[in-house]
């Protein structure tokens, strides 16, 4: 009888085996295929930020990374700012000149676009803004963004928004539209090809004064063609950063990592959108229009945490406690395998085990108390089986280092458990300091 036991626990030990191996290899293959895909709010969707977004996206599946993006349409910028305030997206392509989202950390500057108004070739008589009163502007894409640009720098030349009428024209119809002189002038954000006069932003460093988010600069001569030279002396005006930009709770991993790729895809993204060579790191001025991401900051200046300096702890005590909670267990069951019922050793060993685990998931100090007053009860009813003489001394020996091991699980439980309520209390200090600097 007692052979055939011993053979039956050899056998339900064997399959056990089997089975962890099992278990690991298919945790193994999970791990190895497992991605982590965010969002990000992209518009219009003709847009050169559209493509480069889509071409992103593949860079990373070709090459194999953790983590992957997936494009949610938006109308502009304006729009995609929202969603990522709304929380609808994890990332967005958002300008630096409109409102910007409480919630949005930079992760990379992508380019600085230069602000263009430029007079019709038949509206030459046109020669500074305050003469766009009683005239028709074109703008081009995307639309909102650039009316509410054009609108200020009306605004800040003293043209009033009802003296003029601004339309939504496609930058590849805005040659065609000054033709046929339904459009005085343009306000582009991109190079064009028409044979334009040029005006300058006169007082552009007070207009970047009246406007976060804009910044001075100039249109060399020649930049847009040498026969003629367009434009034909260098003239000034304004412009503005584009940024991707996550939300705060985007984990710092994935922040450096997104950061790190996109830096170094450059090359192989402006064979599509040329642009992309502009791209680089977002910047780290703390009075920045917009806050770096504290994970892609990490990356830039290169104090980003190495995986063992992640999880290093959980690596060295991780196997300790889990050898140590094995043992104890290993050593009930060793003395407990002769029944299951609610008065023998075993159900006592039962519970123990199960203490462990709800010991493991706790997450707030109630649920810890809850489990200390489970567990008085257990070391009570355990001293009273050992005084009406149901548990051998064996037995009891091996209950009392399992009380042992409970406790110390209590004792780390409650230091892991005080340790997130002080991170998630720093986080939200910290994310009302950086929004209140914003």
């Amino acid at each position: 009888m007692l052979a055939r036991k011993t053979m039956s626990r050899r056998w339900i030990a064997l399959l056990a085996v089997g089975l962890l191996l099992i278990a690991a290899a298919v945790l193994a293959y999970r791990l190895s295929t497992f991605v982590v895909t965010y969002s990000v709010a992209v518009g219009p969707a003709e847009s050169e930020d559209a493509k480069l977004v889509s071409r992103f996206a593949a860079h990373l599946v070709e090459t194999g990374s953790y983590y992957r993006i997936h494009s949610m349409p938006a109308l502009g910028p304006i729009d995609a700012a929202a969603k990522l305030q709304r929380g609808e997206a994890d990332l967005a392509v958002i300008r630096g000149d409109a409102n910007l989202p409480t919630d949005g950390r930079a992760i990379a500057l992508l380019q600085k676009s230069k602000v263009i108004l430029a007079v019709a070739p038949a509206r030459r008589e046109i020669k500074g803004i305050a003469g766009l009163a009683g005239r028709t502007i074109a703008v081009t894409e995307p639309f909102a963004a650039n009316r509410e640009l054009l609108k200020r720098i009306l605004q800040f030349k003293s043209v009033p928004h009802d003296k003029v009428t601004i339309i939504d024209v496609p930058l590849e119809k805005i040659l065609q539209e000054t033709k046929k002189r339904s459009a005085d002038a343009v306000l582009v954000t991109a190079p064009i090809s028409e044979r334009a006069t040029f005006l300058d932003i006169e007082g552009a460093e007070a207009l970047v004064e009246a406007y976060p988010g804009l910044e001075t600069t100039e249109i060399p001569a020649g930049a847009f063609g040498s026969n003629p030279t367009r434009p034909a002396e260098s003239i000034d005006t304004v412009e503005f950063g584009v940024f991707l930009a996550a939300r705060s709770s985007l984990p710092d991993a994935a922040a450096a990592a997104l950061a790190k790729a996109l830096l170094g895809a450059r090359s192989a993204l402006a064979i599509d959108v040329p642009y992309a060579m502009q791209i680089k790191a977002a910047p780290t001025d703390k009075d920045a229009r917009i806050a770096v991401h504290p994970g892609a900051a990490a990356y830039f200046d290169g104090t980003e945490k190495t995986f063992f300096e992640r999880y290093g702890d959980w690596l060295f005590y991780g196997p300790l406690i889990a050898g140590l909670l094995s043992t104890g267990f290993m050593g009930v069951h060793r003395w407990m395998a002769a029944d299951d019922t609610p008065n023998s050793a075993a159900h006592l060993a039962t519970t123990a085990r199960g203490l462990a685990d709800r010991i493991r998931l706790a997450k707030t100090p109630d649920e810890l108390a809850a489990l200390e007053r489970q567990i008085e009860e257990f070391l009570f009813d355990v001293a009273a089986r050992l005084a009406s003489g149901r548990l051998e001394d064996q037995q009891a020996q091996a209950l009392s280092t399992v009380a042992r091991l409970l406790e110390n699980a209590m004792t780390r439980q409650r230091l892991l458990v005080g340790l997130n309520r002080e991170r998630e209390a720093l986080a939200t200090s910290l994310k009302t300091k950086q929004g209140g600097r914003v």
